[in-house]
């Protein structure tokens, strides 16, 4: 859930702080208020990516930060890999956009946009008017199943995970063993070839002591 959102120097918006409670919110206000630029700066705590054009006119730098509280084990351990501190089930997004340098932290810890992206996920989801379309692309079907009771399922989705890594290691061995039983194969059939043309070729002891000195009385 999102508790804050405090926006500094973003397009129109100096100075913006809103506290959220449970239940519904409205944003209300009329055309070019920034209702718009609130839900973007939203975007920006979730991983999208940022301009330095977004910064107010005259100032160097623009700061959005978020409150989200949560309580899923997958996210804590996830931040745990990360190094950043989750212990009262409050983490702090915050993200600055400067002219020359952008940087995101996690609960004062600096972390990439690509970390961002992997915990954006656990916080929120903005949703438009044509989501409805997602329903209908199969590619979406497993993560809206494994969303379902997230919390339920990670015990279950952790053994599958180690279970498929244990079997792709088995399988690269069992690839490597078929590729080696190939070539030994392949040897063996070049082999038999070899001994076939030296069987057919006949040869007697000493044949090569006679050839080598009739090729040498021939020279004289």
């Amino acid at each position: 859930m999102l508790l804050r959102l405090t926006i500094a120097n973003l397009a129109i918006l100096e100075n913006v702080d809103i506290r959220f409670q449970k239940g519904f919110t409205v944003l209300m206000g009329g055309t070019g208020a920034g209702k718009s630029l609130i839900i973007d700066s939203l975007s920006l705590l979730l991983g999208q990516r940022a301009s330095s054009e977004l910064i107010r006119a005259g100032e160097s730098k623009a700061t959005i930060r978020g409150e989200f509280s949560s309580s899923s084990p997958r996210l804590k351990a996830l931040l745990g890999s990360l190094n950043v501190p989750f212990d009262s089930e409050v983490l702090a997004i915050e993200r600055t956009i400067g002219k020359s340098k952008s940087t995101i932290k996690a609960n004062d810890v600096p972390i990439s946009l690509s970390d961002l992206s992997k915990i954006a996920p656990f916080l929120a989801n903005i949703s438009s008017q044509f989501d409805s379309v997602k329903l209908l692309n199969p590619e979406n079907y497993l993560s809206m199943v494994d969303g379902y009771k997230a919390n339920a399922i990670a015990p279950y989705l952790g053994n599958y995970k180690e279970a498929l890594k244990r079997y792709r290691v088995k399988e690269e061995a069992y690839s490597a063993l078929l590729k080696k039983k190939e070539k030994l194969e392949s040897e063996k059939d070049f082999y038999a070839f070899q001994l076939n043309e030296l069987k057919a070729s006949s040869l007697q002891e000493g044949e090569q002591e006679s050839i080598e000195n009739e090729i040498s009385l021939l020279r004289n």
